[in-house]
């Protein structure tokens, strides 16, 4: 993807020391920096990330991942070229069975590979019939992750203060994760009692991995156009 205009050399280089830091504090939850791309990402190393997921978790848990893609949704890329800076990371929800639909037609490529297990790797886990709409909503997580250890969102908590808490994991890794940048969008279904609710919407400065990114982490609806 094009280099966008306002990602000049400072800003690369103290994103690049934020995603640096995280991945070098050894933990599987690493946050990372989307306006860093992998062309210009450093590839230094750090120490082995963590998991506190299991297959089990994912598969009967409040998050089930249904399909993972390489890159964010080019309509996503498209609407926020024109932005300055681009989000951390973006979280869209369907709450609707017609948003639900155009989430999962809009974010699955063709062709994509049937994979079970935890979702590191892009391909089809699971299908839009394994929804329950009563209870769940389809999630649309795009963010980045080392190329290395990739990793996907685990965790989705509303704080009684409002504020909303989003993690990451990055699995178990003999190696050090590199410190470059992958983009990739995550296609979820998550219990609605884990999400905010649509009215509070959008939040831009939700918590990933501990702490407000510079950028700031957009949670919106998912646009039923």
């Amino acid at each position: 993807m094009t280099t966008m205009p306002h990602r000049g050399p400072v800003l690369r280089i103290a994103l690049g020391m934020v995603l640096a830091s995280s991945v070098m504090a050894g933990c599987g939850t690493q946050a990372q920096s989307a306006t860093v791309r992998p062309s210009e990402a450093s590839s230094s190393t750090g120490s082995p990330a963590r998991s506190s997921a299991s297959v089990a978790d994912y598969r009967t848990g409040p998050l089930i991942p249904l399909a993972k893609a390489d890159r964010w949704r080019p309509a996503l890329e498209q609407e926020l070229g024109r932005s300055d800076p681009w989000p951390y990371a973006v979280l869209e929800i369907a709450y609707s069975a017609h948003a639900a639909r155009l989430a999962w037609q809009q974010n699955l490529p063709p062709g994509q590979t049937r994979r079970t297990g935890l979702p590191s790797l892009p391909g089809m886990y699971g299908s839009l019939d394994d929804v329950d709409m009563t209870t769940q909503a389809v999630v649309v997580f795009s963010s980045g992750q080392s190329g290395s250890c990739p990793d996907w969102l685990a965790d989705v908590q509303v704080q009684s203060s409002g504020s909303v808490k989003l993690t990451t994991d990055a699995g178990t890794h003999k190696q050090p994760c590199r410190m470059d940048y992958r983009e990739y969008r995550l296609v979820l279904a998550v219990d609605r009692a884990k999400l905010p609710q649509e009215t509070q919407l959008p939040i831009r400065s939700a918590i990933l991995n501990g702490s407000v990114p510079g950028n700031g982490v957009l949670i919106r609806t998912y646009p039923a156009i």
